[in-house]
């Protein structure tokens, strides 16, 4: 997940799960949807209200998301 400095934690599980559920239901390969779910639970995690994530700001982090497999 990318670094960010948590404001408000509450609801960021659920900004991950709902990127990653647009992810699947868009059709995305599974390393896409994966970085877009840990985007939106960060973007989140950074906001001082919960769920009210910027399209903007999910797309700035995306590109900080590194997937690896282990």
């Amino acid at each position: 997940s990318p670094r960010v400095e948590a404001i408000n934690a509450v609801g960021s599980g659920d900004a991950l799960v709902a990127g990653f559920v647009m992810g699947f239901l868009e059709g995305w390969d599974f390393k896409k949807t994966l970085a877009v779910a840990a985007a939106a639970g960060a973007a989140n995690a950074a906001g001082a209200m919960a769920c009210a994530i910027k399209p903007a700001d999910v797309e700035k982090l995306v590109e900080n998301v590194r997937i690896r497999e282990l």
